[in-house]
């Protein structure tokens, strides 16, 4: 195995951990809005929902981003897969 594989499986590890962010932030958000159901009123439940959402697509992509940058910098770094 050389470094090309290394880095690759680098990438892959961070493109699987961006989606499980995602994943698992809005199945948490999903859980605290029912909770709050419960306990508060539709639309402040509703706000605290979209925040999670919002925050949980945010690190994904970040961490998505940065698997990306890994994977066309060390990988293969020409002028045409940089443009893309």
């Amino acid at each position: 195995m050389n470094l090309i594989d290394v880095i690759r499986g680098v990438s892959d590890v961070m493109d699987a951990l961006g989606v499980a962010a995602v994943s698992v932030g809005v199945l948490w958000g999903l859980y605290v809005f029912i909770k709050d159901l419960i306990t508060q009123t539709a639309d402040v439940a509703y706000k605290a929902f979209r925040i999670q959402i919002v925050r949980a697509l945010i690190l994904g992509l970040e961490i998505l981003v940065a698997g990306d940058v890994i994977r066309t910098v060390a990988i293969s770094p020409t002028l045409s897969s940089v443009i893309v």
